[in-house]
């Protein structure tokens, strides 16, 4: 790559060109002797002892070295008797100790069946790339690589940043060490090559080339300052300065005054995703982000797979060893990186797919308190049916079955898995149903104390800044995982995907039909029913609602309720490239080389993409979004979007402002070559799956039907009678197919085994849209029965609070008659709030029917300091006499919690006494 210094477009008065001649050639000599020089790395001091780096500079002349701290221990190393028990600290080492090459990857194998359909386009397309950096695994792999932002030669030199003040080349909030010096009015014809002078970006293998420090003399300009060179901070000394009195640009207060005077910069934690089977921090170069964001950009190994999250459902083995792991890494984080120039008050943790599901977790975690501020969360949520594993013990068995060790006795079960090799263990090939993870987060009371959804609705994460958001096409894995989408999508080919969703994700078969054809209904565009092409989208579509729209867009509501700061931005762009097809549109993981600034230095091994000049503004956009709420809580602030030194289009980000997100408003940023704020993404899908499809569930219940859950995968993956999948490829359905009160297998194969001429009639493509017309009918008639009740229960309130004045209180019952009788009342208040929670607590028999405070209150209660522990299985269940007979208690289940009697997530229930 060349740097070309040429003649900028302006005219220049030629008076000073003497000066700025002999300034160009003492800042080429420079590049020169420093490329050339080697000189002692940098090293810092932390509490477990001295640790030693490179300094790295970066193949674009936009960015400045960076500092790398490579394999740095975070924790003990999890092996013999620490396998399958949460971290510990590192020890202390003396002398210095080289952090200069990628530590090891944990135990985990790429070579089974990996479920693509979780996995980003660029790791499934590469896997023979990302075996590269999993070659030697080992169980000591608790490390994590920081990458420290250095100043830029080019802002160093006084005269060049003074010739560029003095005649106006460029504009002051637009100058910083990251801009091209092309056009800054440098004259000559100069080339200098890159590759000589700044060198190669770092590679696995081999160790990166040190560059010795900038001369300790020269004034240094921060990136804020050099764009906005009147902030207080910026005026202290010098010129220019502000009129008396005037607040900060951006978080106005004197604690945000002294983090900025203290010099120390933002640190972004990256947790890395994958299926929580495999992965590593060490494929993703954090370099480019730190350079342009001037932030402090952190990558780590946690343990996965078997060895993270193998759980026994009791206190044998927990699980979540992988989540603490992590949380040890921000314990490290917050206690060292003071240390390398970093702020342990403004950590922010961000992640894409699994290492968002991870993100998300860690905010409603205890053990996460204080160690972080903020999150990112990309294409991920708490919420997915993917994010946590309901059901451990299951997969655990069957592993310790595979291995020899499946014994009743869980501890000695744990005891026996601890003898095995970690080769041996990770080798199992264990497949869980489709949709769900064999190995990933528990609810074990502890880490996570409850079902997601449920902390959410406490306001778990309320403390913690979020920006969340979502890729225009997630689907397009959960398609091709299903059918052949080349050439589009066939009528019979989307009957079978639907059917193969709703067989694997909602319990047992009796039931389906109706929400089965409902969804088809709803994923029909009906005014192009019979293109292929059509259903391909409305079917990737399907996919990246329910597995990744929705249940962002519940995070984003419950975090946004009560005025937490929260931003949402739905991905629309994607680089062009051979790894998927032409017609798919944003991809799962598509958003992560703009995020770490891929485009800037061209395509990797991992990103063999064409990078446009919109791909590299794309990705200077994104880096300042993301480093700006890592710096403010808000992505608008400090730095303004400005990206004229990449080309002389106007950035069309310049004018848009990325407002908050609210439940109400739910305004959106939309990230593309066209951005634009929007409101309410996918709104009518959203609510279909958020609050139509559990109300199909409890029509079921009104028929008789078996109401499941969508969290809990089934006991058995045989296709629905109706569809099914023969040999050729090819599927037929029958044209009406008839419920029955119990499924069995043999059933569904007598209908293929038997004579064809004495099954039913089997009709290929026309479909029958009676279903969907009962079920419009069922739908509507229910909701009209709902609105009856509504109106009799005002009706009777109203004539209630007409006859009152005609009542006079019974002498026999004296000043307790308006007490009682305001019970009814509140009972009619609570049907019409909705399902809430009545807390059990000995009192006074009337007390019972009182209800839960408004949820601001709660709120309050809930995060105060005195707030009651969580119970654990062993907790025996007061019930006080006045309750006796109501209702039967069940002792707490670690695994089962927040689920009601219909085996659905009740979306009010809570573990708290």
């Amino acid at each position: 790559m060349w740097l070309r210094l040429g003649l900028p477009s302006l005219s220049l008065s030629p008076k000073p060109i003497v000066g700025r001649s002999l300034c160009l050639t003492l800042w080429f000599l420079s590049l020169v002797l420093r490329a050339s020089t080697q000189a002692p790395a940098p090293t810092v001091n932390t509490h477990f002892g001295k640790l030693r780096g490179a300094r790295v500079p970066l193949p674009s002349e936009i960015l400045g070295p960076v500092d790398q701290y490579l394999g740095v221990p975070y924790a003990a190393p999890p092996i013999g008797e620490k396998r399958f028990l949460p971290p510990e600290p590192p020890p202390s080492w003396s002398g210095i100790r080289n952090a200069t090459h990628f530590p090891p990857v944990c135990p985990q194998n790429i070579h089974t069946a990996v479920p693509e359909f979780m996995l980003p386009v660029w790791f499934t397309a590469n896997l023979d790339i990302v075996a590269t950096y999993i070659q030697e695994p080992n169980e000591d792999c608790l490390y994590l690589n920081v990458y420290v932002p250095t100043e830029d030669a080019l802002s160093e030199l006084p005269c060049v940043s003074d010739t560029v003040a003095r005649r106006g080349l460029a504009r002051p909030e637009s100058f910083d060490r990251s801009r091209s010096s092309a056009g800054w009015g440098v004259p000559g014809g100069v080339l200098v090559t890159l590759a000589a002078a700044r060198g190669r970006m770092l590679a696995p293998p081999g160790p990166p080339v040190a560059i010795p420090p900038v001369s300790k003399g020269v004034k240094r300009i921060s990136k804020e300052c050099a764009r906005k060179p009147n902030k207080k901070i910026c005026r202290k000394g010098g010129s220019g300065a502000k009129k008396q009195g005037e607040d900060l640009a951006d978080n106005d207060g004197d604690e945000d005054e002294d983090i900025r005077d203290s010099g120390a910069k933002p640190v972004m934690v990256y947790i890395h995703g994958g299926s929580y089977m495999e992965g590593t921090g060490n494929m993703i170069d954090g370099s480019v982000l730190a350079s342009y964001g001037n932030v402090i950009v952190i990558t780590l190994n946690y343990r996965v797979g078997v060895l993270g999250f193998l759980s026994t459902g009791d206190q044998a083995a927990k699980g979540n060893y992988g989540l603490l792991d992590q949380i040890q890494a921000l314990r490290w984080v917050s206690e060292n990186i003071a240390f390398f120039g970093g702020d342990p008050r403004r950590i922010t943790v961000f992640g894409s797919g699994i290492g968002a599901s991870c993100v998300s977790l860690l905010t409603l975690s205890h053990h996460s308190e204080g160690l972080f501020q903020r999150a990112i969360i990309q294409s991920g949520s708490a919420l997915s049916s993917w994010a946590v594993n309901y059901q451990p013990v299951k997969y655990t068995s069957l592993l310790a079955d595979k291995v020899g060790c499946n014994v009743l006795d869980t501890v000695d079960m744990v005891d026996c898995l601890r003898q095995k090799s970690a080769k041996e263990l990770v080798e199992q090939d264990i497949q869980p149903a489709r949709y769900h993870v064999a190995f990933g987060p528990v609810i074990d009371g502890d880490v996570i104390p409850d079902d997601p959804e449920i902390l959410m609705e406490q306001g778990e994460f309320l403390n913690y800044d979020i920006m969340l958001g979502v890729n225009q096409g997630e689907g397009l894995k959960f398609v091709e995982g299903v059918v052949d989408p080349e050439d589009g999508v066939s009528g019979t080919d989307f009957d079978y995907s639907v059917s193969n969703f709703v067989d694997n994700l909602y319990g047992y078969p009796e039931g389906k039909d109706t929400l089965r054809e409902t969804i088809k209904f709803m994923y029909t565009d009906w005014a192009d029913r019979d293109n292929p092409e059509t259903r391909r989208k409305t079917l990737v579509a399907l996919f990246t609602d329910h597995q990744w729209v929705e249940p962002s867009v519940v995070t984003a509501d419950l975090h946004a309720r009560y005025g937490s700061p929260t931003y949402f931005y739905a991905f629309y762009h994607h680089c062009q490239s051979l790894m998927k097809p032409a017609w798919s549109d944003a991809a799962h993981g598509d958003e992560v080389p703009y995020v770490f600034g891929v485009p800037m230095v061209g395509p990797t091994d991992l990103f063999p993409c064409n990078f446009s000049k919109n791909d590299v503004m794309l990705s200077a956009v994104v880096m300042t979004y993301w480093t700006n709420f890592a710096k403010t809580g808000d992505p608008n602030k400090p730095v303004p979007q400005d990206t004229k030194f990449i080309h002389t289009k106007a950035n069309r980000f310049e004018e848009v402002a990325w407002s908050k997100y609210n439940p109400r408003d739910q305004l959106y940023l939309h990230i593309g070559l066209k951005p634009r704020v929007r409101d309410h993404y996918r709104a009518t899908k959203v609510a279909f799956w958020k609050h139509l499809v559990p109300h199909l569930y409890n029509l079921h219940d009104m028929f008789h039907y078996t109401s499941t859950t969508t969290k809990v995968p089934p006991p058995d993956t045989t296709h629905s009678s109706h569809i099914t999948r023969r040999p050729n490829g090819k599927t037929w359905s029958t044209k009406r197919p008839a419920i029955s009160p119990a499924y069995s297998n043999e059933n569904a194969q007598g209908s293929w085994n038997g004579d064809q001429d004495a099954g039913p009639l089997l009709v290929e493509n026309p479909r029958d849209y009676s279903t969907e017309l009962s079920v419009t009918i069922a739908v509507g008639a229910s909701l009209l029965f709902l609105n009856v009740l509504a109106f009799a229960a005002l009706y009777y309130r109203k004539d209630k609070r007409r006859q009152e004045p005609l009542r006079q209180p019974s002498p026999q019952r004296g000043a307790g008659a308006p007490e009682l009788g305001a019970a009814p009342e509140e009972e009619l208040a609570a049907l019409q709030l909705g399902p809430t929670h009545h807390e059990c607590e000995a009192g006074p028999p009337h007390d019972t029917l009182r209800l839960t405070a408004l949820p601001d209150y709660t709120l309050t209660l809930r995060r105060s300091p005195d707030d009651i522990p969580l119970m654990t299985p062993n907790t025996i269940t007061m019930i006080p006499n006045s309750l006796v007979g109501l209702q039967t208690l069940h002792p707490y289940n670690t695994f089962a919690a927040g689920f009601n009697s219909t085996g659905l997530p009740h979306s009010h229930s809570t573990t708290r006494v």
